[in-house]
């Protein structure tokens, strides 16, 4: 194990929190104490990361931003909707099923089922209902990933530099 110092607490979490998920493993943080300096302990191996990523501060704070706007966008992504009053899951497999569900209402237009909705409650919907929600789940899905290349060009060009600015792109 090898110690970086680091000056300032808030800078030594910034590193932790911009290394990457190996590096990440093997180092832990060691706040100051007293007039003692802040430190990171990291496997020999991943010193070069943490070094990289105290000499440039900006790069890692943008690195952090990138990460939590990434997160955002999923966590938005897979959260859900409401579509005709049918709150529905936009998880993964909810999105698959949600497609063979519009392919059979886009083959049969008599097609219909009883859905389930992400409340836990069913609810009858037909072909054009299924229809309509596959094309809210999709554009919901594209005003994520919209959002985020809007966001993700804001953090590198620095026009934003907050956690609460990417909230607001989001309207979290």
């Amino acid at each position: 194990m090898i110690e970086i110092p680091f000056t300032s607490a808030d800078d030594a979490i910034l590193v932790m929190q911009a290394l990457t998920e190996p590096a990440r493993m093997s180092a832990f943080y060691q706040p100051p104490d007293g007039a003692a300096r802040a430190l990171i302990h990291v496997a020999e191996e991943f010193a070069p990361e943490v070094q990289a990523l105290a000499a440039d501060l900006p790069s890692a704070r943008k690195s952090v931003l990138l990460a939590y706007a990434a997160d955002l966008r999923w966590r938005k992504e897979v959260g859900g909707i409401t579509v005709a009053g049918v709150p529905v899951a936009t998880d993964d497999r909810a999105k698959v099923m949600i497609t063979g569900a519009r392919v059979a209402a886009t083959v049969d237009p008599q097609w219909s089922t009883v859905w389930h909705g992400a409340d836990g409650n069913t609810y009858p919907v037909d072909a054009a209902a299924m229809i309509a929600i596959s094309d809210e789940v999709q554009a919901h899905v594209n005003i994520g990933f919209a959002t985020f290349a809007a966001v993700k060009a804001d953090i590198e060009a620095g026009t934003i530099t907050t956690t609460a600015e990417i909230n607001a792109a989001f309207a979290v």
